[in-house]
């Protein structure tokens, strides 16, 4: 009996503490979490957003003038005189050069169109337009008279050289009084055309072999045609509805396009 619990005593002792305060069992290490294991994110949490780019490139491409586009615009000349035409849309004749028969405009305003799209969410409060740039290509045969404007209707302004008098002939009394669209111009002529950077451009563009400006993929910033800030940029691009450009009056326009760049608004610390 004496040998019996001998033996029961000690595989206890091999075995297990039995009761030992003395005695620890070895934890399993694969229940511990140190602090420098990685906690699985609680699947409740949302993910958060990326941060906002602190920089963003939009390209507007122009279309056809249509619907309503310029319900509440007015254009420099009257339509009996120098008709409208849509973008795209050319008068070909003897007058246009040998190699651009299609790229050809003589005596005509034409207009075309961008939508602005998301354009003002981005710019309410987030991002402010630091730059906008007309791209595009401009063929003019307006070599006799040079004068091609360039004009946004929704703000009544223009850049370039404007119809003041006849040819030769002179009498701006009667081309006011004929050609001019008087509620256009009622601002009066030096507050509608407020520079004629357009006219400089198109004047550096001459090509002797092709007897034509030729202004292919060209870049006009909005800043330099019409006097704009940037704060005027963005109140401008704020606006909802389209922005509708003129080219007159002997001068085709191909591929407009417009290249906005927007710069994040940062909250003054």
């Amino acid at each position: 009996m004496k040998f019996l619990m001998q033996v029961l005593l000690l595989a206890c002792l091999l075995t297990s503490s039995c009761g030992n305060p003395h005695v620890v069992d070895e934890p399993n290490n694969k229940d511990i979490v140190s602090g420098n294991d990685p906690v699985d994110p609680d699947p409740t949490d949302p993910p958060k957003p990326p941060p906002r780019p602190q920089k963003v490139i939009i390209n507007l491409d122009a279309r056809p003038v249509e619907g309503d586009d310029l319900a509440g615009l007015k254009i420099p000349y009257k339509k009996w005189l120098v008709k409208t035409i849509n973008l795209g849309e050319n008068r070909k004749g003897k007058w246009c050069a040998k190699n651009f028969k299609n790229e050809c405009v003589k005596n005509r305003q034409v207009q075309f169109s961008f939508d602005l799209d998301e354009v003002p969410y981005l710019l309410d409060g987030d991002y402010r337009v630091v730059r906008a740039n007309l791209k595009g290509s401009f063929y003019s045969i307006g070599k006799n008279y040079k004068t091609e404007l360039l004009c946004l209707l929704n703000i009544n302004r223009c850049s370039g050289r404007s119809i003041i008098r006849i040819p030769k002939f002179g009498m701006s009394f009667l081309v006011k009084m004929l050609w001019w669209d008087k509620k256009f111009w009622q601002d009066g002529h030096d507050k509608v055309v407020i520079n004629d950077w357009f006219h400089t451009q198109m004047m550096s563009s001459w090509n002797e072999d092709e007897k034509l400006y030729l202004m292919e993929d060209w870049s006009l910033p909005l800043s330099s045609l019409f006097g704009m800030r940037s704060e005027h940029l963005t109140d401008l691009f704020k606006s909802e509805r389209p922005l509708t450009f003129t080219v007159t009056d002997d001068t085709y326009v191909k591929d407009p396009s417009i290249e906005l760049v927007l710069e994040e608004v940062l909250d003054d610390l």
